[in-house]
């Protein structure tokens, strides 16, 4: 069995805990996300004979991948997806970036698995930088399921499922529900 045999696709749904108030400060922030990866086997197995008339099932995942939904490109400008490579620095610039020099009253960073403690550094880092931010967490689980469809015949359909513990951070120039859980107050 070999990984360049299936088509996989990706589902992150968020699991909110059942509290109206958690509901109601997290359902403009958080979203559904699918992805779909397609996995091409070496140029040696997909050869053709004629050149002209034949793609290559590398060229058939890179035009899959351009036109699949990705789950980053449709965010808000706002937001910030902060993830276990990136660079702090460049996380802090943007979201301080965006306070500054846009008209947004607010900012959402949004960290699931490995990258929760970094997107509570950014936050910090944020709140000292700029000061007077009311701050909102949440934190929750977000069940990602893996769906691998079989790109051959005669394999069976593989699916794996996982929660993943997930932040989001809203970062506020406006005040925010003081009642709300998670609100801290500016420093």
């Amino acid at each position: 069995m070999s990984v360049a045999n299936y088509k996989r696709t990706v589902q992150a749904q968020p699991l909110v805990p059942n509290s109206a108030s958690n509901a109601a400060v997290l359902a403009p922030h958080v979203r559904s996300v699918a992805r779909t990866q397609v996995f091409a086997p070496s140029s040696s197995a997909s050869s053709s004979t004629d050149p002209a008339t034949s793609t290559t099932a590398a060229s058939e995942a890179a035009a899959s991948a351009s036109t699949t939904s990705s789950g980053v490109a449709d965010l808000p400008v706002n937001h910030v997806r902060i993830t276990p490579h990136g660079s702090m620095k460049g996380f802090i610039s943007y979201a301080l970036r965006q306070l500054e020099e846009t008209e947004a009253t607010e900012i959402v960073l949004h960290a699931i698995g490995a990258a929760v403690n970094r997107g509570i550094s950014v936050a910090e880092i944020v709140k000292r930088k700029y000061p007077g931010l009311h701050q909102n967490t949440q934190i929750f689980y977000t069940k990602t399921v893996e769906v691998w469809e079989p790109t051959v015949p005669g394999l069976d359909k593989l699916k794996a499922s996982r929660n993943q513990p997930t932040i989001q951070i809203v970062l506020s120039k406006a005040p925010l529900d003081p009642s709300a859980p998670g609100y801290q107050a500016p420093l």
